[in-house]
């Protein structure tokens, strides 16, 4: 690297030979150096080595023009301003430009991966992008172009050509009809049966085959046998429907049962007119309808028919059987046993308990009595006054009439004679009589 004045000065012989070297090898190295040459000239050349630029002086020898490349040892030229064909070039980083014409003699690529060929139109493009690949790719373009309406098709071997489309005809299409395939070429046909209107998937006619299968679920199937659909979860059925119309909760193979669950406030319709059902029309309280109106609650408290709701009107018992009624006397004497028949039948229903007593005989000893008690089943209310009364016969003695009357919060009924006389010794008692229980 030499840069010179370009002037020769008189000197001797060798002084002169070396300032002429001097000046070629600042000719051959075009002034390469890190500044800029003392003595300047128009249209002179300077390798300025401190950006590995080439410059020229201008005509009036008072600027450097840079050069648009740059020298580097692999000496390629990197473009850093400028213009090509008009469009600038960006300085000091790879730039984009639109070029009027672009001409190459060999294939042009684009490095990196996944870039994009662009195409614009204004501020907006068109392009191709190439997507991941493992190895190259190329298709090669038809020869011309198509006719109106084909298509670009490929052979499956990088090939391009224009075709023709195939036509599809959709046999008795209309709105929802949903579509399936046909056996005649480029044939649709769309069927009548099933429609989709975009929510609701309808069929009016369908054929299965034994079973329906949930497809997570294997389990899980609504089966067919003959005259009979059965639903089936858990690998075991639950609901069988069979040609009668009965419906069986459960499994008839094992005879394992099951339950109907109807949950709160939903209604079970037992016409098809909608206006008797049951319905558990709150937490544990079932109605029960014919008409639309309420007949009968079953709640806490027990049965209450019609629109009532009080809890003292609720029939909540009933119940049916038999006791060994005993006895003791009034007025007299005292009771010894029952001889041979002594029994007592009972129904309660409510608090409201009907009894009917047959006793063979009350055998007694001492005074003839004045009236007789005999136990009751369950104690009566305690509400004042008399609970309960009835009537009857001594059939053995003298078949005089009997009354009966049950005291209030008692244990026993009084058998009396009709007239207020005394009761036989040794009575026959046929009675029955009703009474409020506590």
């Amino acid at each position: 690297m030499a840069q010179h004045d370009y002037v020769i000065a008189n000197a001797s012989g060798a002084t002169v030979r070396a300032d002429i070297n001097n000046m070629a090898l600042a000719i051959s190295s075009n002034n390469s150096a890190s500044s800029e040459p003392s003595t300047k000239y128009a249209y002179e050349f300077w390798v300025d080595t401190s950006s590995n630029l080439m410059k020229i002086r201008n005509s009036a020898n008072n600027a450097w023009i840079t050069l648009p490349y740059s020298i580097t040892a692999s000496n390629t030229v990197d473009i850093n301003g400028g213009a090509i064909d008009g469009t600038p070039v960006g300085a000091s980083a790879a730039s984009t430009g639109a070029f009027t014409t672009l001409t190459t003699t060999d294939n042009l690529s684009i490095g990196g991966s996944n870039k994009e060929l662009r195409f614009y139109e204004g501020a907006n493009y068109v392009g191709f992008e190439a997507p991941a690949l493992s190895a190259d790719k190329i298709w090669v373009l038809p020869t011309a172009d198509g006719s109106a309406n084909q298509v670009l098709t490929t052979n499956g071997s990088g090939t391009l050509s224009w075709s023709t489309t195939q036509g599809t005809t959709i046999n008795n299409n209309a709105d929802n009809k949903v579509i399936t395939g046909s056996a005649s070429a480029n044939t649709l046909n769309a069927e009548g049966d099933l429609t989709w209107d975009g929510s609701t998937l309808s069929a009016s006619a369908m054929t299965v085959g034994s079973n329906i299968t949930h497809i997570g679920d294997t389990n899980t199937i609504i089966g067919f046998d003959t005259d009979t659909i059965n639903f089936t979860t858990g690998g075991g059925k639950r609901l069988v429907v069979d040609s009668s119309g009965n419906v069986q909760i459960g499994n008839p193979d094992t005879g394992a049962g099951g339950s109907l669950i109807v949950m709160p406030t939903a209604k079970l319709y037992l016409d098809a007119g909608g206006d008797t059902y049951i319905t558990e029309s709150s937490g544990n309280v079932i109605d029960t309808y014919t008409g639309n109106t309420r007949r009968l609650r079953v709640n806490s408290n027990g049965l209450i028919f019609g629109s009532d709701t009080a809890a003292a009107n609720a029939l909540d018992d009933y119940e049916e059987g038999t006791y060994t009624p005993s006895y003791s006397v009034g007025g007299g004497g005292s009771v010894t046993g029952v001889t041979s028949t002594n029994i007592a039948t009972y129904t309660k229903v409510g608090r409201m308990c009907t009894v009917s007593i047959t006793s063979n005989y009350v055998q007694t000893s001492g005074t003839i009595p004045t009236y007789y008690y005999v136990s009751l089943p369950f104690t009566a209310a305690t509400t004042g006054g008399l609970q309960g009364f009835g009537f009857g016969q001594e059939t053995g003695q003298s078949g005089a009439g009997m009354m009966i009357q049950v005291a209030n919060s008692g244990t026993v009924a009084i058998i009396w004679k009709y007239n207020g006389g005394a009761v036989p010794a040794n009575s026959y008692f046929s009675i029955g009589f009703q009474y409020q229980t506590a």
